[in-house]
């Protein structure tokens, strides 16, 4: 909520045309903030995205290991690099320069305190990973801590960390855990239904992997004639399924898989690349009538290119990614923002503002698909606050109308004055609203007869 409110203030005050999402689906993981801006007097529109990791505790930190973990965890890159695939080729983001993709957490890196270096830092593991500052100042992510992304081409380092990710990306990579799952569905026989990977690339599956009709795989991908003019990445694919069967093969050594033997002869003896092929050509698929009849709408379509992980996009990933740590936790980053918008508004107490501020994120939230923050409505939201001040000026609300006042001995009460401010904005009616002031005038009226 407050990274959110972060945003939005800051991109008010910088006169952006922008809109704000939250909890986007087609931005993958990192769905906690979505900004397209426009810059005064510029044309192009720019995207950020930005998951929040906040923790409980400062004092921990974050690893090389928890960087490559294969599993989901909350700082693991291959997730990120998919999510970071899948937005690049999503046609809602192509109008516009993909800016950066940030992880932000309240938390530190590990970093190996032995290795010296001018401009980079090491993350310690069997094959370490290096970083470097973010020297460029975040006009959005203003508020203390570091940033630091991979470090860039201009070193020799990086490419023993492109080299690392790579290999891990491509071993986490759908291209693999398609070939895998389908390769557990040819040994077992079991149901190819349509969901989860199968869904998302059905119309590859059954125009070219697939012939539906025998209820085999097709022979131009069996035979490796499917070149990746006519089906980008099936050649790819097709290896990836290969090695998929034989290591599930392997796996099993003295069972003959569950098939009906009439229908396959595959053990863990195939594992000779023609033999296996031969064999693999003659597993019957189980189709499900969901699948053999599916029509997936064009927006849905997924080449199978797209399972797949080059040096080009790794290095890609890398140039955009932001790590920006040690961030202010969620107390405290209520604090810094409540300080903003007091001295955007030139108030005593911004909290006042914060609370408000808070409650309109809340509701929009609350509305989840569809609804944006914009520059128009963050803009009116200070209008109508300024409004509001404007009427309650004779109480002395501004800094500076205090402060005049105090020069000729008048004083206020901090707790009550504030606290009174901020009941005056739970009215609603105008009447109510004369009504609340008169009754405040008159309980300050010896502070006014000084």
């Amino acid at each position: 909520m407050e990274i959110v409110m972060l945003f939005a203030f800051n991109s008010h005050q910088l006169c952006y045309d922008f809109r704000l999402a939250t909890e986007m689906n087609t931005a993958e993981k990192f769905d906690d903030l979505v900004l397209q801006y426009w810059k005064a007097g510029c044309d192009v529109k720019h995207w950020r995205f930005l998951k929040a990791k906040h923790f409980q505790s400062d004092n921990k930190k974050f690893t090389a290991k928890n960087l490559l973990q294969k599993k989901d965890g909350n700082f693991s890159l291959q997730k990120y690099f998919l999510s970071f695939q899948k937005i690049k080729r999503n046609v809602l983001f192509h109008s516009g320069k993909l800016q950066d993709f940030i992880i932000c957490t309240n938390i530190d890196f590990d970093f190996d305190n032995g290795f010296q270096h001018q401009s980079l830092k090491k993350l310690h593991h069997e094959e370490p990973l290096y970083l470097e500052p973010v020297t460029e100042a975040d006009e959005m992510l203003n508020v203390g801590g570091e940033h630091y992304q991979f470090v860039s081409s201009s070193h020799p380092e990086r490419q023993k960390v492109v080299s690392v990710l790579k290999s891990l990306f491509d071993e986490m990579s759908e291209r693999r855990k398609l070939a895998k799952k389908l390769a557990d569905h040819l040994l077992e026989g079991k149901m190819v239904t349509l969901d989860g990977l199968f869904k998302e690339y059905h119309m590859h599956l059954a125009s070219f992997v697939f012939d539906i009709g025998v209820n085999k795989l097709a022979k131009k991908f069996v035979e490796g004639k499917l070149d990746d003019q006519s089906c980008p990445g099936a050649l790819a694919f097709r290896e990836a399924l290969h090695e998929a069967i034989v290591e599930k093969l392997k796996k099993q050594p003295k069972k003959q898989n569950k098939l009906p033997p009439k229908e396959n002869k595959l053990t863990h003896h195939c594992s000779d690349s023609d033999t296996s092929w031969d064999d693999i050509g003659k597993l019957k698929l189980n189709l499900a009538e969901s699948f053999r009849c599916a029509h997936i709408p064009h927006s849905e379509f997924k080449g199978l290119a797209e399972l797949q992980v080059t040096d080009e996009e790794v290095e890609e990933f890398l140039d955009h990614l932001i790590f920006a740590v040690n961030q202010p936790n969620e107390e405290i980053l209520s604090e810094l923002i409540s300080v903003k918008l007091g001295q955007e508004l030139n108030l005593i107490d911004g909290d006042l503002i914060t609370s408000d501020f808070q409650s309109r994120m809340v509701d929009w939230l609350k509305k989840k698909q569809g609804s944006y923050q914009s520059q128009e409505k963050v803009g009116k939201f200070f209008c109508d606050l300024r409004e509001k001040l404007c009427q309650l000026i004779l109480i002395g609300p501004t800094s500076e109308h205090v402060k005049t006042l105090q020069e000729y001995g008048i004083q206020f009460n901090d707790n009550v004055l504030p606290a009174a401010l901020k009941n005056f904005w739970t009215y609603h009616k105008l009447k109510m609203k004369h009504q609340f002031l008169i009754t405040l005038l008159i309980q300050h009226r010896h502070s006014w007869e000084a």
